[in-house]
């Protein structure tokens, strides 16, 4: 792989710290959108329903200048995390990734409710448990499992 390749996923992956970054400080989903367009250069102006809307076997991707896109529209426009989950569900294609992706913003954003944080929790091996948790703290995050984030609210516009 050349150069350009590796400097495109790199870009992408910044797009999604940063949403993740600026969702953690309190930035609202319109002003969000507004960055990462600016900053990054995506159209995101589609909206959930009409990606939902297209065949998804005929624009399945997994490459990142797709699925990135796609996941913070479905970040942005999510009310909650479980939104985030479900959209990308509804969406279709690479799923799991655009899930991967819009959950973390979506947990950044509103939290993750603490009943399915405990459960999700408590599928885990005990190593991972004992990881996930000492992550949380490492960060000086609440732990999802015992309280959430209040959600970020939109600036003016």
């Amino acid at each position: 792989f050349g150069a350009w390749w590796w400097k495109e996923r790199i870009t992408r992956a910044q797009a999604v710290a940063a949403a993740i970054w600026w969702a953690r400080q309190g930035v609202g989903a319109a002003e969000m959108r507004g960055l990462l367009s600016e900053r990054y250069g995506y159209d995101l102006s589609a909206t959930v329903a009409e990606m939902a809307s297209t065949d998804a076997s005929k624009r399945f991707s997994a490459l990142a200048h797709d699925t990135v896109p796609q996941a913070l529209i479905i970040a942005l426009e999510a009310e909650s995390w479980e939104d985030a989950v479900v959209y990308s569900v509804e969406v279709g294609g690479d799923s799991d990734t655009l899930a991967a992706m819009s959950g973390a913003i979506a947990e950044a954003r509103f939290g993750i409710a603490p009943a399915i944080a405990a459960r999700a929790l408590k599928e885990l091996p005990l190593e991972m448990q004992k990881v996930v948790t000492a992550l949380y703290a490492r960060a000086g995050l609440p732990f999802p499992w015992v309280t959430a984030p209040a959600p970020a609210v939109d600036s003016p516009a």
